[in-house]
């Protein structure tokens, strides 16, 4: 029986009731939103886990730790977005380009950028990732802190700056694109 060689890499996996941080075994030439995306297995498995509070802080408040474990199993379902693990790289010769996007969510914000076509509406990408694969990596990510109520999301403060992140679609309250000009400027946002 071969062995299959897997890269222990740290991530932190955030819910809607809790913020997972630990480790997560990745297969060669795999990547996180692969790994999130594929049906086999229901559950994200991590080691050496610490579970703190729901929220968005890091690193998180001493009082907001609830459990530490060796080993736990995310269900998929759960998960909203992950910072860490492994980039899933786009393939080449696909013309895919870096689109901006920000993803709102009820107490905060994400931005950064999602290759995809230039030619896709945001639409027609959200609606296929939302019945297929719905885990997608957004690059030069930022998660935006609270500014005073209407602040345009352009100008709310970076909480966080992360190489990318990998979202859940299907957990998003909605997806803002960015083209042209600054039309995210134009975005209020009640915090």
């Amino acid at each position: 029986m071969s062995q299959v060689t897997v890269r222990p890499i740290d991530a932190r996996v955030y819910t809607n009731e809790f913020r997972v941080y630990g480790t997560v075994h990745f297969r060669p030439n795999t990547g996180t939103a692969w790994l999130l995306n594929a049906e086999d297995r229901p559950h994200l498995p991590m080691t050496q886990v610490t579970i703190y509070r729901a929220g968005t802080e890091h690193p998180p408040q001493a009082g907001d730790m609830v459990y530490q474990s060796h080993f736990a199993a995310i269900p998929k379902s759960s998960i909203v977005w992950i910072q860490g693990g492994a980039v899933d790289e786009a393939k080449d010769g696909l013309g895919l380009q870096p689109r901006e996007l920000y993803l709102v969510y009820p107490t905060y914000v994400l931005a950064g950028f999602v290759a995809m076509r230039p030619e896709i509406r945001l639409s027609d990408f959200v609606g296929l990732a939302t019945a297929k694969k719905s885990f997608v990596t957004l690059h030069d990510a930022r998660v935006l802190g609270h500014g005073p109520a209407g602040a345009a999301l352009a100008e709310l403060p970076a909480a966080q700056s992360h190489p990318f992140v990998t979202v859940d679609l299907r957990k998003v309250a909605a997806v803002f694109d960015v083209r042209g000009g600054d039309p995210a400027r134009a975005y209020g946002f009640e915090g």
